[in-house]
């Protein structure tokens, strides 16, 4: 029996917006409309700034626009629907928990165990054939900015890293264990070092036999080849 392979047309954009209604295309072009003036998007951040202050209820608007078009859902559990409805065109979800810019242990740890929780949903969910996060969203950036450059770290400062590569460890750890890849974020250029350095070590140990560690690299770089080979 031979397999046949369809080749994707990328000019042909009804195969990508199939599954949209004229109104949902509607709305996403009038959104990007807004978006791409950078005079209503400085308004559209001071006014909500303004209206977390006032404790106006701004988070039904939001949610009902540009969160309904970037983001699958609140919780896992609120993904479902949005993996299904997916799932139906034979594309795949990514359950990327993208979290980042935080500073205390506690928020990290917290982000740590969400992520291991879309790493074991995913084991049991076709559906969902990788997991992915940001290691930004485990440590702090400051933090890996130093250390990227190879700075002197203060005693707490070795401390708080171990803590990191430990957060970053269990996660590829317990992928390795379940058999779910996982996909690491690019960040900003000047804390890729440290984070190449760490995922690679992390490919070592639980690559053996499956591509369980993958990482993003940008190509638009001058040193992108030169890293990925």
């Amino acid at each position: 029996m031979s397999l046949t392979h369809s080749v994707i047309d990328f000019n042909n954009s009804e195969i990508a917006f199939r599954n949209k209604s004229n109104a949902e295309l509607r709305q996403a072009h009038l959104l990007f409309k807004v978006m791409n003036n950078a005079g209503l998007v400085k308004l559209g951040k001071h006014l909500v700034n303004i209206a977390f202050a006032v404790h106006f209820p701004v988070k039904g608007i939001l949610r009902n626009t540009i969160y309904q078009h970037f983001v699958g859902g609140t919780s896992i559990a609120d993904c479902s629907k949005t993996i299904q409805k997916l799932a139906v065109r034979n594309v795949g979800t990514i359950l990327d928990f993208a979290v980042e810019g935080e500073e205390r242990d506690e928020l990290f740890d917290a982000t740590c165990a969400e992520v291991i929780r879309t790493i074991e949903f995913a084991r049991n969910n076709r559906h969902v054939p990788f997991s992915a996060f940001k290691i930004t969203g485990v440590g702090r950036f400051d933090l890996l900015a130093k250390v990227s450059e190879k700075a002197q770290l203060s005693e707490e400062e070795s401390k708080e890293y171990r803590r990191v590569y430990d957060r970053v460890e269990s996660i590829f750890k317990r992928g390795y264990d379940l058999g779910v890849p996982i996909l690491i974020d690019a960040e900003h250029t000047w804390i890729q070092p440290v984070l190449d350095d760490l995922v690679l070590e992390m490919m070592e140990r639980y690559n053996k036999d499956v591509a369980i560690v993958q990482n993003t690299y940008q190509m638009y770089r001058h040193d992108a080849i030169h890293r990925l080979k």
